[in-house]
């Protein structure tokens, strides 16, 4: 499984990229070392990014402005929760 994209996505994203280059038929051509790298670069530069997403996403969590969301969303949740069972 590949993070991000679907495998589908990633292929078209792949094969429109390689019609820019020279090469485009070993680019494109399934299993060929081009391929296989574009893959392995996608994978590292994708995990690069959602580690960063997530280490920011944390550290906003954590401040006073997260904390304040994150009551907010309970409290919205907990009221939603109780007009739905109130329309029961």
């Amino acid at each position: 499984m590949h993070l991000g994209a679907t495998t589908e996505t990633r292929a078209a994203l792949f094969e429109h990229l390689a019609k820019t280059n020279p090469a485009t038929d070993q680019l494109i051509k399934q299993g060929s070392m081009q391929r296989k790298i574009w893959e392995s670069e996608y994978d590292a530069v994708f995990e690069n990014y959602a580690r960063k997403f997530n280490k920011y996403a944390t550290m906003w969590l954590e401040s006073p402005a997260g904390i304040h969301f994150q009551e907010d969303v309970e409290k919205e949740v907990q009221t939603s929760f109780r007009q739905i069972f109130a329309d029961l």
